[in-house]
């Protein structure tokens, strides 16, 4: 887990590294514990492209 803004520079790096970024979650820490206040919804099919493309493409959607 990444806090905002640190987790802008953890979706460069993983871009950097050709690792794709499977969804994105937004929480907020309360007394209760975790509580999910967004949740990603994107889908990017992996169609003709290189890999290098598709982690540019997929990852794009994280920030």
């Amino acid at each position: 887990m990444f806090l905002f803004p640190e987790v802008l520079d953890a979706l460069v790096l993983c871009t950097q590294h050709e690792i794709s970024v499977l969804g994105v979650e937004l929480m907020n820490v309360s007394p209760q514990g975790y509580l999910t206040e967004g949740i990603s919804i994107y889908d990017v099919l992996l169609e003709g492209q290189s890999w290098h493309e598709f982690v540019l493409l997929n990852n794009s959607f994280g920030d």
